[in-house]
């Protein structure tokens, strides 16, 4: 499970990988990293770290974003890809915990 990697697609389009860094009895902990670019292979070209999510199983969520939360958005898009990603963090831990179960 640990390392275990999910691509976000947003609008069409891959845009985040979530990474598993941490399981325990009562919470997940996922890396969420920024894909700016892909190769012609469909492989991740250049990629920032974004945030840390640590998802607890009542469903409560504590975020870290990197570089002592500094945020850097081009257009109001890049604020609502943010506010979607946000919603989908949920649904990111149900994957990796479903997973896990089997």
């Amino acid at each position: 499970m640990i390392g275990r990697k999910q691509t976000i697609t947003l609008e069409g389009m891959p845009k985040y990988i979530a990474t598993v860094e941490k399981v325990t009895e009562y919470y997940l902990e996922f890396l969420i990293e920024e894909v700016n670019s892909w190769t012609l292979q469909d492989q991740p070209l250049d990629i920032e770290q974004l945030l840390i999510c640590t998802y607890k199983w009542d469903n409560c969520a504590d975020i870290e974003f990197m570089g002592a939360a500094r945020l850097h958005f081009c257009g109001e898009r890049d604020f609502a890809l943010l506010g979607k990603l946000i919603e989908k963090i949920p649904e990111i831990a149900k994957l990796f915990r479903t997973a896990e179960a089997k």
